[in-house]
């Protein structure tokens, strides 16, 4: 819990609640990080929460302690910290970060130890159906709800299908778990139906499109190598590379298909 010094390089480790302290201090409310320096600062030690946190929760002592940052604000910081991430990602891929003041380079995400605590479909419809016992409001769940989805890397591309769920089902009326539940994957099934075919009328996908986008939601992602993708493209010049990006836009939004619905 407590920093040391370490004797071979001589450098101090901030402990555990120190680095609690400091993200509390410096970042009260992480949806209002603006600044890249701050975004940096902020994913450098979110960082070393995670590596603390993954190392002690091993011991018993530290299960039963009360911890600094409770529940919902550390939902706050896992969305927080994947969002800033998704923001990185995007930069580097588009070569933007030449023209920020801040050196992107060497900020690194520990993606492996947020997925520790991943949340998962099941955990969002278990969290759904004791919201519903409790007789809680619609946006008072939704909020709830929402605020888990997004500090999940599997699952963000969920949210507007799940809220969408809640908006449109009078959960009330289903006595219990497997209600709910079955409602769900009713609902999902209904959504991906029409998704599917608006997205075949607004980019004129032809041939067998529903059969390679049913096989990459259940493989859980598209394929682009071979010509089963290629297939689906409507007639398209190959003058300046248009055939190219039309097919790797059809492809992205593929896979964002594959992102909602996989699993349902």
């Amino acid at each position: 819990m407590d920093g040391f010094v370490d004797q071979v390089t001589g450098i101090e480790v901030k402990g555990y609640t120190a680095v609690c302290q400091e993200i509390l201090e410096g970042f009260p409310n992480p949806q209002e990080i603006e600044t890249e320096h701050d975004k940096k600062e902020f994913v450098k030690l979110f960082g070393e929460l995670l590596k603390l946190d993954n190392v002690l929760r091993n011991y018993d002592e530290f299960q039963e302690i009360d911890k600094p940052i409770s529940e919902g604000y550390l939902q706050d910081l896992r969305s927080t910290y994947v969002e800033i991430r998704d923001e990185f990602l995007n930069l580097k891929n588009y070569e933007k970060t030449k023209d920020l003041d801040v050196d992107l380079s060497d900020v690194e995400f520990e993606i492996e130890l947020l997925k520790t605590d991943e949340i998962n479909l099941d955990y969002i419809l278990a969290l759904i159906v004791e919201k519903s016992k409790n007789s809680e409001s619609k946006e008072a769940m939704k909020a709830e709800v929402s605020r888990v989805i997004r500090s999940s890397i599997d699952i963000r591309a969920k949210e507007e299908l799940v809220i969408g769920f809640i908006n449109d089902t009078d959960l009330q009326k289903l006595k219990d778990h497997d209600g709910i539940i079955n409602a769900f994957y009713e609902y999902g099934k209904g959504r991906k139906k029409i998704a599917i075919h608006d997205l075949a009328e607004s980019e004129k996908l032809v041939a067998d499109y529903q059969l390679f986008i049913d096989k990459s939601i259940q493989r859980g992602y598209a394929e682009n190598s071979g010509t089963d993708l290629d297939s689906i493209i409507p007639p398209t010049s190959r003058r300046q590379g248009a055939r190219e990006r039309k097919k790797q836009e059809v492809l992205r939004k593929i896979q964002l298909l594959v992102e909602t619905y996989s699993g349902i």
